[in-house]
């Protein structure tokens, strides 16, 4: 939140901004308004900036460990298939 105060007495100005005063906006602007907050999570304290940080660490590292997953798919050994001994012909030996 943006305050003003006049320079000689520090006697709050009224805000004019885009949205005007907080506490005078309607219910649809404030998430609006605490779009940032929201999205630092500045809203919760520092225990909201911990979990935002866990939430976008985990999001950041899905592509990663996704890439790892196709990569060890992709380059795996082929494994040599044993071939079947005809019984028959085995006992002919």
């Amino acid at each position: 939140m943006t305050c003003y105060f006049d320079q000689y007495s520090l006697k709050e100005l009224s805000a004019q901004s885009y949205y005007g005063r907080y506490k005078d906006a309607v219910v649809a602007d404030k998430p609006i308004r605490m779009n940032y907050d929201l999205h630092t999570g500045a809203i919760r304290g520092i225990a909201g900036k911990i979990l935002v940080f866990c939430a976008s660490l985990i999001a950041a590292s899905l592509p990663v460990t996704r890439f790892y997953i196709w990569w060890g798919r992709r380059n795996k050994k082929k494994v040599a298939k044993p071939v079947a001994v005809n019984a028959n012909l085995a006992g002919s030996i």
